[in-house]
C-alpha cells in the first residue's frame, strides 16, 4: 500500500499542476483542486505511515486543516501558515520518497520525459491547435477586467522555417502568436514547469549515473532540454553537469564528455529543423531580456523606492511595459523568485550553522550507506536554488519534493528512525544487485 502511494503522488502532483493552472478554463479549475487533495491525501498517507508513533504529522495535518478554513474566511497570516504546512508536508514525503522510492522516481520521470519528445516537436512545428490546449502562454486578459481570455490559435509552420521568412510572409499572426509556440509546454501547462520538471528529473537521472558510456537515457534528457527552448532547462543542465564533472570520477567525467558533444549534436539539429525557434529562445538577445527582466523584477521587490530612481531601471520598464503593470510594480516579484532568495537565504543559513553537527552526521551516514541518494541530494540543492531564478516555484508542490529530496541527508542526521530506515534499503538493495549463487 505505500508503494502504491508513491507510485501515485507524482502523477497526482503533475495534474494538479495541469488543471489546476488553467484561468482560461474555469469550469476545470476544480479538476486541479481535486488531484490537488488526492496527493494531499497521500502525502500524508506516506508521513503518517512512516512516523506514526510520533505527534507531529498529526500536530502538521491539524494546522493545515485550521489554516485552510483561515484561509477560506481570510483570517490575516493565514496563508503562510496555510503555505509553510503544506510545504513541510511535501518535504517530508519527499524526504520519504529518496529513501524507499528512488526506483520509482526515476521509471516515472524517464516515462515521462519519453512522452513529452513527440509532444514538444509536434507542438514546435505547429501541427495542431489541441496540442497547446493546456498551454497558459495563451492566456490573455480579456475585455472585461479581471476576465481571462484565450484567442483563438493559430499555428505558425515552424518547420525549416527561418524568422526573415516568418516575418515577412506571417506578420498578420506572427507577432501575437510565435514566442507561445516556441515555448512548448509539453505535458505541463506551461515551459517554465516543463523545466522544473525537466531538471528534477535530470538530477534524478545524474544522481544514478555510472559508467562511462552514454545510453539511450542520455540521449532521452539532452533532447527534451533542446526541444523545450527553455533558457532554465538549458542553463540547468550545463550547470548540473559541470557540477557533477568536478565531484566525480574519471569514467564519469568520460561520460559528461561524450553528453556534452550529443547535447552540441542535438542543438545543431533542432537548428536545422527549427531555424526561427532557436533563433527566438536562444539568442543573445533573449538571454538579455529574461536576465534584465527578472533581474528589474527583483530589484523592485528588495528596494522599490531606490529601484524607481535608477534610469537603467526605468528603460526595462519603459520596454517591457507589460511585465511591469503599475499594480505589481511596487512589490515586485512576479517573474521570479529571487527577491524571497535575498530575504530567506539569511534565516536558512543562521538554521544550517546551528543544525551543523547534524547536518554533518547525516551527510556522512548517507554518503557511507548511499552515495548515489548523497549525489541525487546535493545535485537537487542546485535546482532548489536556480529555478526560483527563473520562476516564483516556493508555493508548488513539486518544489517542496525536491526540498525533500534535497534534505534527506540533513533529515537523516536528525532522525534515528530515517537513519534505521535507509539502512534496511541499502540492505535490501544490496542484496537484490548480488547475482544469484549457482550451484
Amino acid at each position: 500500500m505505500r508503494l502504491l502511494a508513491y507510485r501515485l503522488l507524482l502523477p497526482a502532483i503533475w495534474l494538479n499542476t495541469v488543471f489546476g493552472n488553467q484561468p482560461s478554463y474555469p469550469g476545470i479549475v476544480w479538476l486541479g483542486q481535486v488531484f490537488f487533495w488526492i496527493s494531499l491525501l497521500l502525502a500524508s498517507f506516506v508521513v503518517t505511515r512512516a512516523f506514526g508513533a510520533r505527534s507531529w504529522p498529526y500536530v502538521l495535518l491539524t494546522a493545515i486543516v485550521v489554516s485552510r478554513f483561515a484561509v477560506a474566511v481570510k483570517m490575516p497570516g493565514a496563508q503562510i501558515a496555510y503555505s509553510g504546512s503544506t510545504f513541510i508536508l511535501f518535504g517530508a514525503a519527499g524526504v520519504l520518497l529518496a529513501i524507499h522510492a528512488g526506483e520509482i522516481l526515476a521509471r516515472q520521470s524517464r516515462m515521462f520525459l519519453l512522452l513529452s519528445v513527440p509532444v514538444l516537436i509536434l507542438q514546435v512545428a505547429g501541427t495542431a491547435e489541441w496540442l497547446h490546449a493546456f498551454n497558459t502562454l495563451y492566456a490573455v486578459p480579456g475585455l472585461n477586467e479581471g476576465e481571462i481570455a484565450r484567442p483563438e490559435i493559430r499555428m505558425l509552420p515552424l518547420l525549416f522555417m527561418s524568422l526573415d521568412d516568418l516575418q515577412s510572409t506571417r506578420m498578420s499572426d506572427f507577432e501575437e502568436f510565435f514566442n507561445w509556440q516556441v515555448r512548448p509546454p509539453g505535458l505541463t501547462h506551461s515551459n517554465a514547469m516543463l523545466g522544473i520538471f525537466i531538471l528534477a528529473g535530470l538530477v534524478i537521472h545524474f544522481g544514478r549515473m555510472n559508467g562511462k558510456w552514454m545510453t539511450h537515457e542520455d540521449w532521452l534528457f539532452v533532447c527534451v532540454v533542446v526541444l523545450c527552448g527553455s533558457k532554465l532547462a538549458l542553463l540547468g543542465f550545463i550547470l548540473l553537469a559541470f557540477w557533477l564533472y568536478l565531484r566525480t570520477g574519471a569514467e564519469l567525467r568520460r561520460r559528461l564528455q561524450r553528453i556534452a558533444m550529443a547535447l552540441v549534436f542535438v542543438l545543431l539539429a533542432y537548428a536545422l529543423l527549427f531555424p526561427a525557434a532557436i533563433q527566438q529562445n536562444l539568442a543573445a538577445g533573449a538571454f538579455e531580456a529574461s536576465f534584465f527582466l527578472r533581474g528589474v523584477d527583483a530589484i523592485l521587490r528588495i528596494m522599490p523606492d531606490v529601484a524607481l530612481r535608477i534610469p537603467a531601471v526605468l528603460d526595462v520598464i519603459n520596454t517591457y511595459p507589460v511585465s511591469f503593470s503599475d499594480e505589481t510594480s511596487a512589490a515586485g516579484g512576479r517573474l521570479s523568485g529571487i527577491a524571497t532568495l535575498v530575504f530567506g537565504l539569511p534565516f536558512v543559513g543562521i538554521a544550517a550553522l546551528f543544525g551543523l553537527p547534524w547536518i554533518i552526521k547525516g551527510t556522512r551516514y548517507c554518503r557511507s550507506l548511499c552515495p548515489e541518494g548523497t549525489r541525487t541530494a546535493g545535485l537537487m540543492v542546485v535546482v532548489l536554488i536556480v529555478t526560483p531564478l527563473a520562476t516564483p516555484i516556493f508555493a508548488s508542490q513539486v518544489y517542496s519534493l525536491c526540498a525533500g529530496i534535497a534534505f534527506m541527508p540533513i533529515a537523516c542526521g536528525f532522525s534515528a528512525k530515517l537513519r534505521r530506515r535507509l539502512a534496511c534499503e541499502s540492505r535490501e538493495n544490496t542484496r537484490l544487485a548480488k547475482p544469484l549463487d549457482r550451484d
